[in-house]
Parts: C-alpha cells; sequence; structure tokens
C-alpha cells in the first residue's frame, strides 16, 4: 500500500557538518508533491557545495498542529 503525507508537507535541507539551512521550509516553494507512486520533491543542486553531506527535515502541518520530523538516516552527498 502506497501510504501519504498531508497536503501541507514542506521539506528543508540542512548542512550535516555546519548545521546551516541551506534550503529552508517555505510554503510556496519547498511543499511535498505526491502522485500515484507517494510522496517525493524535486530538488536543484546547482549551488550545493560538492562533497558536502546534507539532512531532509520535513514538516507537517494537521488541524493546525504543526509537526517536525528529522530522521538523520534521510541523508545524502553532493559529488561531482
Amino acid at each position: 500500500d502506497v501510504k501519504y503525507l498531508p497536503s501541507t508537507t514542506y521539506y528543508q535541507i540542512k548542512d550535516i557538518v555546519t548545521g546551516e539551512v541551506v534550503v529552508p521550509f517555505n510554503d510556496n516553494y519547498t511543499k511535498v508533491s505526491c502522485d500515484a507512486n507517494g510522496n517525493y520533491f524535486n530538488l536543484n543542486l546547482t549551488n550545493f557545495e560538492y562533497n558536502r553531506d546534507y539532512y531532509i527535515e520535513i514538516k507537517t502541518v494537521r488541524s493546525g498542529v504543526v509537526e517536525y520530523f528529522v530522521d538523520k538516516d534521510l541523508t545524502f552527498t553532493v559529488e561531482k
């Protein structure tokens, strides 16, 4: 079965080493999409630094309640 996040789900990207937010939560630009296969988002890596590690944080808003999900296993490295 495919599971879906609420339609009010957003992502942000943080640098693992510095803790700097590279792509902040933004209701207009970081909304998570979904299709028949599940949730997804497209990320333009053009301005990311090579050989750096990043992780993804998720924010959902349901019935006025905001929840944040941080899974340190949701990481990626930008390689040249």
